[in-house]
C-alpha cells in the first residue's frame, strides 16, 4: 500500500489522458439523451443524424478546448506555439473524437442489421456508465486507495454519471 499522499510523479504523456476522455464520455452520454429525446419527439433518429449528433458535439468541444489551450500557451507562458505544442493540441482532438468510435460503429452495425441506429444510443449509455465507474476504480488505485476505497471510487464516478444524465433529462424533457 502506498503511504505517500503527495501527488504522483509526472509520468511519460500518453494518448489516454482521463481528463479529455471522461469529459468527452460524459458529452457522449448527454448527447445520447438527445439523441433519444429526438427519436420520442419525432419520426426517429437516421444514421446520418445519429452520426452528425454523436461526432459533433465531441469534435466541437475538442477544438474547442484546443483552442483554450492554445491561448493558454501564448498568454501564461507568453511565448509562440511551436510543433509539439501543435501535435499535443491535435492529440487533445483526437482524444474527444475517439470517444464516438464505439457508439458510430454500433449505430452503423445496427443499422447494417436492419435494426435503428437509436438502440446504439441505449447501449452507449450503458457502456458508457460502465466506463464512468471503471475510470473511478482506476483512480482509486492509481491514487493507492485499497479495495473498498476502490469501489466507493468507482460507484461514486457512476453515480456522478447518473446525475449528470438526470440533470440532462430534467431540463431537456
Amino acid at each position: 500500500m502506498q503511504t505517500d499522499h503527495g501527488p504522483a510523479p509526472m509520468q511519460k504523456r500518453s494518448f489516454i489522458d482521463p481528463h479529455n476522455i471522461v469529459y468527452a464520455t460524459i458529452i457522449l452520454l448527454v448527447s445520447m439523451d438527445v439523441l433519444q429525446y429526438r427519436d420520442e419527439e419525432g419520426d426517429g433518429v437516421s444514421l446520418a443524424e445519429f452520426l452528425v449528433l454523436t461526432i459533433g458535439p465531441l469534435v466541437m468541444v475538442a477544438v474547442a478546448h484546443s483552442f483554450a489551450g492554445a491561448i493558454e500557451i501564448q498568454v501564461r507562458q507568453r511565448r509562440r506555439l511551436i510543433a509539439s505544442d501543435y501535435r499535443n493540441l491535435s492529440v487533445t482532438v483526437l482524444q474527444y473524437a475517439s470517444v464516438a468510435v464505439i457508439p458510430s460503429v454500433l449505430a452503423i452495425g445496427l443499422s447494417a442489421g436492419g435494426q435503428p441506429a437509436i438502440t446504439a444510443a441505449v447501449i452507449t449509455e450503458i457502456l458508457g456508465l460502465i466506463s464512468l465507474v471503471l475510470w473511478g476504480y482506476y483512480a482509486g488505485w492509481t491514487s493507492g486507495r485499497g479495495y473498498a476505497g476502490r469501489i466507493g471510487n468507482a460507484l461514486l464516478y457512476g453515480f456522478v454519471g447518473l446525475v449528470i444524465i438526470a440533470l440532462e433529462l430534467a431540463i431537456s424533457h
